[in-house]
């Protein structure tokens, strides 16, 4: 816009004005605003011309607080967001902090010499008034800043707030998240993560209570919801250990009772490894890397003994030694992890080859020779069957099984030594009253930190829980 000296004299004049109308509080300032106005008038008299650009601008450009109450608010970053008009700090500040004391707040324009006044509407009282710049604020809630340009015309408004956490960061929250199969009472199942081609997805195989055979379920949500039936065949009607299907360069393989190993490069058709031994135990995979071929892990019959194997890449079976005494064959949990600079597998809990309970941690390397992680010196879980056992946080978690009465347990250890020693969680990271003790539950965790407890028994011999539940630590959920 191009003014002539007038208009800037009018202009100029004006903001004075404004100013100090908002200012007025005794005789002298009226005294100094008649000058203005005095001034003003000589102004439009006077016939010299100018060229100038005005430009209105009313954006704010630094935002920042202090509490004398709140040690460290003038370190809090906010976040200008022009667009949407909203100012705010993207890093929450800490559970628990209170914002009852009125803060003073320092404000920086893009031009403040084009701000003519500045208007705020605290809602916690819902008054609109004039704003100085020193009157300390009410930021218990968001407020309100209107800023209006020397023009009286131009504004912009902008929404501030504090955001503070409002959950305990280092506790879980759970939430029982969905029916599992609503029309299906399960005997058995286990649920896995299986990518095909692009498409990650979770597969739920299952044997019904009340029928013969085993179907396949597939969920391709990260929240394990919308479980759609898919067709399977190959496998036996009966005897198949669908507790030990595991995924081993890209196909799944799964063991029976009587010794046979299955085969799918889908998930949906399977077919007899002709080749293989005699494959009564299925442990799950070694991950590859610089020092060691990836391997599948397994416990086969040979000639009336039961000796560790392991099938490479090339589908080659290799035999190692006996099984040792006190090693889990069924009911174990299993995970697997990296640690100075090689792949391990381990199992953890379920019954030996003499029916026992048990409740130490096994690892391996290339799945022919294990040997017990735990310390027998530390206080541990009491022995059991079908825990959880899943990486999360950083840790190993275990969580539940079924103790030696067949009764659901729903306590949680976690260990940060590979299962060396383990501790019980008794604070913060715990299952709900509302969830029941169980054993042989699926668990998985997606992509955004949440843990899923699938199905599971509540004691030996009945049907699987038809539920989800769901956790999450919640400062796993907090924005970076």
């Amino acid at each position: 816009m191009v003014l002539g000296i007038k208009q800037k004299c009018f202009y100029f004049c004006a903001f004075i004005c404004n100013k100090l109308m908002f200012l007025m509080k005794s005789k002298i300032v009226l005294f100094v605003a008649g000058c203005c106005v005095w001034l003003l008038s000589s102004c439009l008299d006077s016939d010299e011309y100018t060229t100038i650009e005005i430009a209105p601008n009313c954006q704010i450009s630094s935002f920042s607080l202090k509490s004398d109450s709140l040690k460290g608010m003038e370190k809090v970053k906010f976040t200008i967001d022009q667009l949407n008009g909203q100012i705010f700090n993207a890093d929450s500040m800490p559970y628990g902090t209170l914002l009852k004391d009125k803060m003073t707040a320092t404000i920086e324009y893009a031009n403040a010499s084009s701000v003519g006044s500045m208007q705020i509407r605290p809602m916690a009282s819902q008054d609109t008034i004039y704003w100085s710049g020193s009157d300390s604020l009410d930021f218990s809630q968001p407020i309100y800043f209107k800023i209006t340009a020397y023009d009286g015309m131009t504004s912009k408004e902008y929404k501030a707030w504090i955001n503070v956490h409002q959950q305990v960061p280092d506790s879980m929250t759970w939430e029982m998240n969905t029916a599992l199969l609503p029309n299906e009472t399960i005997a058995e199942q286990k649920v896995i993560a299986y990518t095909q081609g692009e498409t990650p997805s979770y597969y739920m195989y299952m044997r019904p209570a009340n029928g013969s055979g085993y179907k396949l379920y597939q969920s391709e949500t990260k929240e394990l919801k919308n479980w759609n039936e898919l067709q399977m065949q190959g496998l036996p009607a009966a005897g198949v250990s669908i507790s030990q299907i595991f995924e081993y360069q890209g196909s799944l393989y799964v063991p029976t009772l009587t010794g046979a190993l299955y085969r799918s490069s889908n998930g949906q058709d399977w077919m007899q490894v002709e080749s293989a031994p005699l494959v009564k135990y299925l442990f799950g995979k070694v991950n590859a890397s610089e020092k060691q071929k990836s391997v599948l892990a397994a416990a086969v019959e040979q000639e009336g003994r039961l000796l560790y194997a392991a099938m490479d890449e090339q589908g080659a079976w290799t035999m190692g030694k006996e099984v040792k005494a006190g090693f889990p064959l069924t009911g174990f949990g299993v995970t697997t992890y990296a640690a100075m600079y090689h792949e391990y597998l381990m199992l953890v809990a379920g019954r030996d080859k003499d029916n026992q309970l048990i409740n130490t941690a096994w690892g391996t390397m290339d799945g022919l020779d294990w040997n017990c992680l735990s310390n027998e010196d530390a206080e541990s879980f009491v022995p059991r069957e079908g825990i959880m056992l899943t990486p999360y946080d950083d840790k190993l978690y275990l969580i539940g099984g079924l103790g030696a009465s067949g009764k659901g347990y729903k306590d949680m250890y976690s260990s940060t030594d590979y299962g060396v020693t383990w501790s019980l969680v008794d604070t913060l990271v715990v299952m709900p009253e509302t969830f029941e003790g169980r054993g042989f539950s699926s668990v998985q965790v997606n992509d955004d930190q949440f843990m899923f407890i699938i199905g599971g028994k509540t004691a030996k011999g009945q049907s699987e829980k038809n539920e989800i539940w769901r956790g999450r630590i919640n400062r796993l959920g907090f924005d970076e």
